[in-house]
């Protein structure tokens, strides 16, 4: 795979998890769980269980909902972005093939990636909501926006 590329895929999946934290690793379980064989190193083929799959697609679809809830903190404390750093970082990993070079470039990628698409989303979210724009139009479309990029990043796996 040819290295812009590669660092686009990272980003894509590092964005995916900066708007909503499970959503990037769930994506790239399920891609990896519908062809177990392509699986290759611990973390792809532990990813690539169904079970897995299924399991982060539940916590995947949690988040969703619960981001609605005005109760949770803010994504850019640092707790809650620290968790999006990560799973940018790990979803990036776990989409380049062991034998593809530059996996700590991709985690790299993930995580700025995850890091930027936080406060992004957060700025805008709160910039819209200044402006009056009804918040659940406003999340619905930051939800839409993260398939997207989560569909993206995994399309450019080579699973």
């Amino acid at each position: 795979m040819r290295k812009d590329s590669s660092i686009a895929r990272s980003v894509l999946l590092g964005a995916t998890a900066g708007m909503r934290t499970a959503s990037a690793v769930a994506a790239v379980s399920r891609a990896l769980a519908r062809r177990p064989d392509r699986a290759h190193g611990r973390l792809q083929r532990g990813l690539a269980h169904s079970r897995v799959a299924k399991l982060l697609t539940t916590f995947a679809v949690g988040e969703l909902a619960a981001d609605k809830m005005p109760f949770l903190p803010s994504r850019i404390e640092p707790l809650p972005l620290a968790g999006r750093i990560g799973a940018g970082a790990l979803a990036a990993v776990a989409a380049t093939p062991p034998d593809e070079h530059g996996r700590i470039r991709a985690a790299l990628a993930g995580a700025l990636a995850a890091g930027a698409a936080s406060y992004l989303a957060w700025r805008l979210r709160v910039t819209l909501d200044r402006e009056g724009a009804p918040d659940a139009l406003v999340a619905l479309a930051e939800d839409v926006t993260m398939i997207e990029a989560a569909r993206q990043g995994v399309a450019a796996m080579r699973v």
